[in-house]
């Protein structure tokens, strides 16, 4: 079987084939990127496989992945992942299991005695990942889905459940701790545990191996963009596509979640009340939140509307990712959460209060009087707010430092 080495990328793997004038139906493709990792295509059934190769005790053995990420453009023109695994995703599982090679331990599955009773962690997991689509919001069901089929899966998936030793969590949570993602090492280690959980509440098992392990300190993220800083972004955002400069300055000007800013649909904005509202079921929080359009926000979006379709107000943001890079070889480093930290240092320099920053972000609102007695939306706090907000960024564009004169115009070209 013909064997090719060259670095994967999602776009390449997504169109891989197998040549037309080659003789058989399978080809293996090796990936740069990630030594022993490997993409079979099939051209029968059309299927693509990630794989690595590795040698244990003097044998080379092969081990299955899983399936290439398949995407699909929704009737709302939303693309959607479906099931399957991503590159980043494959590249990081291989990672894992070299880990666990690295440590004497053969990654492979099939090494794990079969479980005579078919309660295997493959078997439960699922039924885990079945009760989270109907007791949790879909994007944490789905997180949950990705966390075990990215980490837990290759390490466990014909175990048998009950045989699980907290020594098994702490190997799989210590691998990913190695590859310095210290805060998904901590996630997972509560998602065992809460799986554990479950499946003891169900009556499934009798024992939670992952019990008040210890977790690894995090370091929160505190990235602010200075004043300089804001001001090169807003200028270098004129050299980019219109979608998105106006997607990273309303993620700037209204402080919201990248997530929340980039799914927005024009169903949500009111154009006559200059109101952008969430529904819960789009928030992190899963609370209803409207976001009062002001200012330099509220000329991004209408102008938006002008050439807008329906569905979608963001159609034509392209890969971010790609965005970001050339922003970053620019100088310029917007990652869109730091915007959200900034905007909402912005306001508390503008004193803004912390209770009116809160409500800005959608974040619960301390005390048992706020959560069942108080019913005000605190529109009139937010609007003032971000109007703040607004002030705060055109100056900063406008070269002003607050006492000067200097003006810039906010519209650059």
């Amino acid at each position: 079987m013909k064997q090719t080495t060259l670095k994967f990328t999602t776009r390449w793997v997504t169109s891989a084939r197998v040549p037309p004038d080659y003789p058989d139906d399978r080809i293996d493709f090796w990936d740069t990127g990630r030594r022993g990792l490997g993409l079979r295509v099939n051209r029968k059934t059309g299927s693509k496989v990630y794989f690595v190769m590795y040698r244990y005790q003097g044998v080379q053995r092969r081990l299955a992945l899983g399936s290439v990420e398949i995407v699909v453009m929704g009737e709302d023109g939303l693309a959607t992942a479906k099931a399957g695994m991503s590159l980043a995703e494959a590249r990081k599982r291989a990672d894992i299991l070299f880990g666990m090679l690295a440590r004497g331990i053969d990654p492979r599955p099939a090494a794990a005695p079969p479980a005579p009773d078919g309660d295997t962690f493959s078997k439960l997991a699922q039924l885990f990942i079945e009760g989270a689509k109907k007791t949790k919001r879909p994007r944490t069901a789905i997180e949950y889905a990705r966390q075990i089929n990215a980490y837990l899966m290759p390490a466990w998936a014909p175990r048998i459940a009950s045989s699980l030793t907290r020594a098994d969590v702490k190997t799989v949570i210590g691998a990913i701790e190695q590859r310095g993602s210290t805060v998904m090492a901590n996630r997972t280690a509560a998602l065992v545990g809460a799986m554990f959980g479950w499946w003891i509440k169900e009556g499934l098992l009798a024992i939670n191996p992952a019990t008040k392990l210890d977790r690894t300190p995090e370091t929160p993220p505190k990235r602010i963009l200075s004043d300089p800083e804001i001001r090169e972004l807003w200028l270098a955002l004129n050299r980019q596509p219109g979608q998105v400069a106006a997607y990273f300055r309303i993620c700037l000007l209204t402080g919201q979640r990248r997530s929340e800013v980039a799914g927005m649909v024009w169903s949500e904005v009111d154009m006559e009340e200059a109101q952008w509202r969430l529904p819960a079921a789009r928030t992190k929080a899963n609370r209803g939140h409207a976001v009062p359009l002001v200012g330099e926000a509220w000329a991004i979006v209408q102008a938006l509307r002008n050439t807008a379709v329906p569905g979608r107000v963001f159609t034509d943001l392209g890969s971010l990712s790609g965005v970001i890079k050339r922003l970053q070889a620019a100088g310029v480093n917007p990652r869109p959460h730091d915007l959200r930290r900034t905007a909402s240092s912005l306001m508390a320099r503008a004193g803004v209060t912390e209770f009116d920053i809160g409500c800005v972000l959608n974040h619960a609102k301390p005390g048992m009087a706020s959560k069942h007695y108080i019913k005000h939306d605190y529109q009139n706090e937010k609007a003032r707010a971000l109007r703040r907000l607004d002030g705060a960024v055109k100056a900063i564009v406008e070269g002003r430092d607050h006492r000067g004169d200097k003006v810039v115009a906010l519209h650059a070209s």
